[in-house]
């Protein structure tokens, strides 16, 4: 079976999830309340389309968005997952191989989400306000969202190839994280609530803290490093099943 074609099956299956549609509606209503509720007054007196408001739209729309990416994380370790994974590893398929494209998968499905998010608000700018230049908005927000996506993805894959439960306590720490505002330190600072503070302080130029920025460096070598942690692992649990079968 071609990779494109497993991908495209891959992409059908979550796209088409009872679960990911859901979650994906009420991102999508969330985000259209989060418009007409906060966005079009602007945050802190600021331009309802300042790189303010957009981020602490954004910051608002993280907490469904990355609750959406760990029930796709946690998809991977239900029983019939397990199950379909342990018949292809007595096929030719090559299981690295496959792994990596329904990771690439789960990734595109996460994007998608996020692009939506993005979209839904760049269009109320452009028919409300005429508004188009997205350039820096996108900037700033992909630097919101990405790093601390690609560490929660990383930790939840490790997590649930150890038990599937666990993914579900990060998801529940997430959470509880966003619905209660917990204020973290910006270099832990998972939505980015932090971004908008120094608005408050009387600063009125838009620019990342240090401090948020190296946050930001430190979810993204994190993420990374689970990652490749976690796929050396499972080929190191792979290997003595390849011996068996060859012998």
């Amino acid at each position: 079976m071609r990779k494109g074609t497993i991908f495209k099956y891959e992409l059908k299956r979550l796209f088409c999830s009872k679960e990911y549609l859901l979650l994906l509606a009420v991102n999508i209503v969330y985000c259209l309340a989060l418009l007409r509720g906060s966005v079009i007054y602007g945050t802190g007196f600021t331009a309802p389309f300042s790189q303010w408001t957009f981020c602490s739209y954004l910051s608002s729309a993280a907490v469904l968005l990355f609750i959406l990416l760990l029930a796709l994380c946690a998809r991977q370790f239900t029983t019939s997952e397990r199950r379909a994974v342990t018949i292809l590893e007595t096929s030719s398929v090559q299981m690295a191989v496959f792994r990596a494209i329904r990771y690439a998968a789960t990734a595109c499905a996460f994007l998608t989400a996020m692009g939506l998010s993005f979209g839904i608000c760049f269009v109320f700018y452009r028919l409300v306000f005429d508004y188009t230049g997205f350039g820096s908005l996108i900037y700033a927000g992909l630097i919101l969202l990405l790093p601390p996506a690609l560490f929660l993805f990383g930790a939840a894959m490790l997590l649930g190839h150890k038990r599937q439960a666990l993914v579900y306590i990060l998801l529940a720490v997430v959470l509880i994280l966003g619905a209660f505002g917990i204020s973290l330190p910006d270099c832990m600072d998972l939505f980015g609530t932090s971004v908008v503070r120094p608005l408050y302080t009387g600063v009125q130029k838009f620019t990342f803290s240090n401090e948020f920025l190296a946050g930001r460096a430190a979810f993204t070598i994190a993420g990374v490093a689970l990652i490749i942690f976690f796929i050396k692992r499972q080929r190191t649990n792979m290997s003595p099943m390849i011996f068996l079968r060859k012998s």
